[in-house]
């Protein structure tokens, strides 16, 4: 063990004294292949640059930008105002029974058309009233019965009134009879107290012919009396007579209730009674609904409804499109009147349509929700642009191959138009520009690729705000629901 310490001792000393000439061989060899290494490297590089070739000079053209214009113009348009309704008949009634009794005849089914009361008039020229079509029959017999017994007693008013008439001429022929006698008499009584005061009768015979006298007198006195009685017992009766006719009228009018017909003509929407049922009072029979005629009330933001209730003040009737949107029929009216009152919850105001449905080609039916667009107010001499054409306050206007840039005020804003109050004349064409107003700049190059118009424009709204005014002033006609 002692014996191999010693020979790794001997090892590691020998190691430590290796000659100094070797060592610096070694380190001059890896510089001397360095260098080589690294000018070879070089070498190879500068002969691949030398076979590349310079690179030719380009010109850098100015950009163009390729844009839609706007062509500006003045304009006269229609403001339509937009609002939404429900349809309800002009005239509907529900006919309900005047008087008590039993269904005698039924004639309706629902859906049926009905006339009412109307004159004929017939080819050779007269007039005949048609009193409607019989519906509902109630049992009659009370109410004849009724009218029966009025009538008998104007019968006997009558009879009583020819009475007192014939008892009056007999009167008077008494009275004239009373009224000789007594001329006669009070003659005599004029002879017998001239007799008595040349004492040629006694005073008894006096005292006789006087009452006499009184007796012719007082039977004048009756019948001047019974012949002042006539006038009031024919006036007691006339009154009787008046109060009869009354109940006769009465009776009458509900016997002729026992007939249901008609108030108009119109469509039966519902029935509600039948043959053998019996009806009370009050009790309704039928819905009858007349559609010549359809109302549309139409609810407008305050701002709308003061548009349409000046034309109104102004005696206007403007007129109505009315558009059904799942089917696309399309229906025409006009505004007859505006709401005196506000609705305080929706801060609305109701404005009522009116659609004569003989004018139509489809007729338009209650409860059929309808977009109601309303010819508002002339709007003249606008300046009307896109509202997306403006940023930053102002417009690019092309001028040939590059734009420029314009403030405009905007007076007001109708849907995606905006009508500019100031910046933008009409003298020269202008032509606004609608696309890359992102990337566009003062003095930008460009290129028009298409041109659009207030036509156009209009076309794309999606609910209709302004039209543009035809010869008549009316708004043009948008056949299409958008």
């Amino acid at each position: 063990m002692v014996g191999d310490s010693s020979k790794m001792a001997k090892r590691t000393l020998s190691s430590l004294f290796i000659p100094r000439t070797a060592m610096s061989f070694r380190i001059v060899a890896s510089v001397v292949l360095g260098v080589a290494a690294l000018g070879l490297g070089l070498g190879v590089f500068l002969w691949l640059a030398s076979m590349k070739q310079a690179p030719t000079a380009r010109y850098v053209a100015a950009k163009i930008y390729n844009v839609d214009v706007f062509d500006v113009e003045q304009a006269d348009l229609r403001e339509i105002i937009t609002g939404f309704g429900v349809p309800r008949a002009d005239r509907e009634v529900v006919v309900s029974a005047q008087v008590s009794g039993e269904v005698l005849e039924s004639h309706i089914e629902e859906g049926q058309h009905v006339s009412g009361a109307e004159v004929k008039v017939g080819s050779a020229g007269q007039s005949d009233r048609f009193a409607g079509d019989l519906l509902v029959v109630i049992d009659p017999e009370t109410y004849e019965d009724r009218v029966a017994q009025a009538t008998s007693r104007l019968e006997l008013d009558d009879a009583e009134l020819k009475q007192l008439k014939q008892q009056a001429a007999n009167n008077e022929v008494q009275l004239a009879n009373a009224r000789a006698d007594y001329k006669i008499a009070e003659e005599d009584f004029e002879r017998v107290k001239q007799a008595r005061r040349n004492n040629a009768i006694t005073p008894s015979r006096l005292a006789q012919a006087q009452l006499e006298f009184r007796g012719y007198e007082n039977t004048v006195l009756k019948f001047t009396n019974e012949q002042k009685l006539f006038p009031l017992r024919s006036e007691v009766v006339e009154k009787r007579k008046a109060s009869n006719r009354v109940d006769q009228a009465t009776a009458q009018l509900n016997l002729d209730r026992t007939q249901i017909r008609p108030p108009f003509s119109g469509w039966l929407s519902e029935v509600m009674t039948e043959r053998g049922q019996y009806v009370r009072v009050g009790e309704p029979l039928l819905r009858l609904t007349d559609t010549s005629k359809v109302e549309i009330p139409v609810a407008l933001p305050m701002s709308d409804f003061a548009r349409v209730q000046r034309l109104i003040q102004r005696k206007e009737r403007p007129r109505v499109r009315l558009l059904h949107e799942s089917t696309g029929n399309v229906w025409t009216g006009i505004v007859e009147r505006v709401s005196p009152e506000a609705d305080e919850l929706t801060r609305t105001a109701t404005v009522y349509v009116v659609v004569d449905n003989a004018e139509q080609t489809t007729p338009l039916l209650p409860k059929n929700h309808v977009v109601a667009r309303i010819e508002g107010p002339m709007l003249k001499n606008l300046i009307v642009l896109p509202r997306d054409a403006i940023r930053n306050g102002g417009v690019f206007v092309a001028k040939k191959d590059h734009v420029t840039f314009r403030p405009v005020t905007v007076k007001r804003t109708l849907q995606n138009l905006a009508v500019i109050e100031s910046g933008l004349e009409t003298d020269e064409r202008v032509y606004v520009v609608l696309t890359n107003l992102d990337v566009l700049h003062e003095g930008a190059k460009i290129e028009v690729q298409s041109h659009r118009d207030l036509d156009d424009e209009l076309d794309r709204q999606r609910g209709k705000v302004a039209r543009p005014l035809v010869a008549d002033g009316r708004a043009a006609e948008d056949g299409a629901v958008n």
